[in-house]
């Protein structure tokens, strides 16, 4: 902006100068058709400058737009981790007295990450910050993976529960069996949670 507007001034000075070399008499800015002329030259860098701020302004308000989509649903999959991780803890303290949770697990926002790979700003895609993010992508998918696999476990299972002898045979098969599902778990929301933390 400040480079046009002295880019502006060295024209009239050099066009003053010129025309009242050029012609002592009467100065070329005395002339209408070198005056129109002129601000339409100065009319066309003033739109071109205004142009430029109004880009750099909305540039400007879409990167802050882009950080703040991306940092909701970071919070958002905290909180979701923080309620899993509630869920999985008390599922594993009463396993062994053949108790199980109904209440099902929350799954994790991914969508941030298509906003950040081709939106992010420049100074954020630089350095470990975009790594970061996809690393976190990739484990977020993980726990998704993970708890639908376990949901799916639990309600094929709890249909397909006997009566009878093979009932108490049945919880001691589905208690190791989710153990198997909520230790591996719990230990991938607590890394998943430390990374949302430190991102």
């Amino acid at each position: 902006m400040r480079t046009l507007l002295v880019l502006l001034v060295l024209i009239l000075v050099v066009a003053g100068v010129f025309g009242d070399i050029a012609a002592p008499e009467k100065g070329l800015l005395q002339k209408d058709w070198f005056l129109g002329g002129l601000f339409g030259v100065a009319a066309t860098l003033i739109g071109f400058a205004l142009t430029m701020v109004w880009d750099l302004k909305k540039t400007r308000a879409l990167k802050k737009s882009v950080l703040r989509a991306v940092n909701e649903e970071l919070t958002e999959n905290t909180a979701i981790a923080q309620y899993d991780l509630k869920i999985i803890e008390q599922e594993l303290s009463v396993l062994t007295e053949r108790k199980f949770f109904i209440q099902p697990m929350k799954l994790f926002n991914t969508g941030f990450w298509d906003v950040a790979k081709i939106n992010l700003p420049e100074t954020r895609r630089e350095g470990s910050q975009l790594s970061k993010l996809r690393n976190l992508v990739f484990r977020t998918e993980t726990c998704n993976e993970q708890i639908r696999s376990r949901e799916n476990y639990r309600i094929l299972t709890g249909a397909n529960r006997n009566f009878g002898d093979q009932l108490r045979h049945h919880d001691e098969f589905l208690e190791q069996e989710l153990r198997q599902y909520d230790e591996p778990l719990r230990d991938n929301l607590l890394a998943l949670k430390a990374a949302l933390e430190e991102l």
